[in-house]
């Protein structure tokens, strides 16, 4: 239910099952309101409840919560810190020996961007698909976490191969380096909906993000991992959109050769607010500039590929159609004369039919695909240019149905011959 502008709250009946044995209460933070058995402490740094008592588990637990969910805008995430903002140093430290190419790499892929805002959309863009990185669990490397590690990993000649607890912890770091606060958080991404309102997660929705804060907001959640784990739909609407960013075209010089438990929308279940449309980083579509509409440029060109296409559907019919019979024999070869004569114009002798004049025909044609190919052609060369073309674009005999001539013999004047008198 949308309870004020831009804010959502949900409700939630969560059952784990009796394998999931954990100290750590799953919650969708932020929550307003929980009810669940047992002694449950809220650690506020963390925002993370956890068992007071040693024999205090999730296992095969039930409980009740609501939460509630703010779509961000980019303003919202652009404004200056005010006494009171300031935070621990415990989400602003660096390690003393932080390899150089940290620093050197965050510095030049946000080099384009004004606001700590806009640096942080910047490098989620690079992890995601600018910086050439693969989210790949089974060629990535050791477990092991330190600042060789990151090194390794950021640089692209060794590394830029990991999962997604590496793409969170090199986004912390590097937006620490840009006097962003962060901290890496766990819980659980996207689940598989079973049924209406009822959602399941499992092992495999285990996942890691990094969150930045950012004054009068609170902790704003960004995800690094590229899209072969975590969609583009899946992302936050604010970590796409309206951004001022403009990336470096050229590389730094010194630079070497759980997700929360699935937001759920309004009718579907996602790690945040579904992406809204994106925005020109130039600001080109709020007015102040000019850019090409190459999405109607796109709908015009399909539309005029349909109008060509639809054009030439009859004649490319008629020649389908006219080589067909002229690999056949007399009866075809002279379908196709009456259908050459329908589409000039002309009227066609319905009294002979092919059986009556198949014993002429075979006399005199050697090869019937060329004597027909030839009275066609004198057909055509006799007929006035509006009737040729006409004939060849859009053809009559396509949309006429063979007549019955064995039941027109008593009805129809004899013309035989006319065809032959005209060529």
């Amino acid at each position: 239910d949308e309870v004020a502008d831009g804010i959502t709250q949900f409700s939630y009946a969560v059952t784990i099952e009796p394998e999931f044995n954990s100290r750590w209460l799953p919650t969708q933070a932020p929550i307003t309101t929980i009810e669940a058995p047992g002694d449950w402490r809220f650690d506020a740094s963390t925002m993370d409840f956890l068992a007071s008592q040693d024999d205090l588990s999730t296992s095969g637990l039930s409980y009740e919560m609501t939460s509630v969910d703010y779509d961000f805008r980019p303003e919202d995430l652009r404004v200056s810190p005010l006494p009171g903002d300031e935070v621990s140093d415990e989400v602003t430290a660096l390690p003393e020996s932080l390899p150089s190419i940290v620093g050197q790499l965050s510095r030049g892929v946000t080099s384009g961007a004004r606001t700590k805002y806009d640096k942080a959309v910047a490098l989620q863009q690079w992890f995601r698909e600018d910086g050439g990185f693969v989210y790949d669990l089974e060629n990535a490397p050791n477990a092991k976490v330190g600042t060789d590690e990151l090194e390794a990993f950021l640089r692209e000649d060794t590394g830029r191969v990991g999962y997604c607890e590496q793409f969170a912890t090199a986004m912390a770091v590097m937006a620490r380096v840009l006097d962003i606060p962060s901290r890496v958080a766990v819980g659980f991404l996207t689940p598989d909906r079973t049924a209406r309102n009822t959602y399941i997660y499992s092992a495999h929705d285990l996942h890691a993000w990094p969150e930045l804060y950012f004054p009068g907001a609170g902790w704003v959640l960004f995800d690094p991992t590229p899209g072969a784990r975590v969609r583009d739909r899946d992302l936050p609407a604010y970590t796409t959109r309206g951004t001022e960013t403009v990336l470096p075209t050229n590389r730094p010089e010194t630079e070497p050769s759980q997700q929360p438990s699935g937001r759920p929308t309004a009718t579907e279940p996602t790690a945040a607010p579904t992406t809204a449309p994106d925005v020109d980083a130039t600001g080109a579509n709020d007015g102040s500039g000019s850019s090409v509409p190459w999405t109607l440029v796109l709908l015009v060109l399909i539309a005029l590929g349909v109008l060509a296409a639809l054009a030439a559907a009859p004649k490319w019919l008629r020649d389908r159609q006219r080589a067909h019979r002229l690999a056949g024999g007399p009866e075809s070869a002279w379908d196709e004369l009456r259908a050459t004569t329908v589409d000039l114009g002309d009227s066609w002798p319905l009294t002979r039919s092919p059986r009556e004049t198949l014993a002429l025909l075979v006399t005199r044609f050697g090869r019937v695909g060329d004597d027909v190919e030839l009275c066609c052609a004198a057909l055509m060369a006799g007929a006035p240019v509006r009737a040729r073309r006409r004939a060849t674009w859009a053809p009559r005999s396509l949309l006429q149905r063979r007549p019955d001539v064995e039941n027109d013999r008593d009805g129809g004047d004899d013309r035989s011959g006319e065809l032959v008198g005209q060529v």
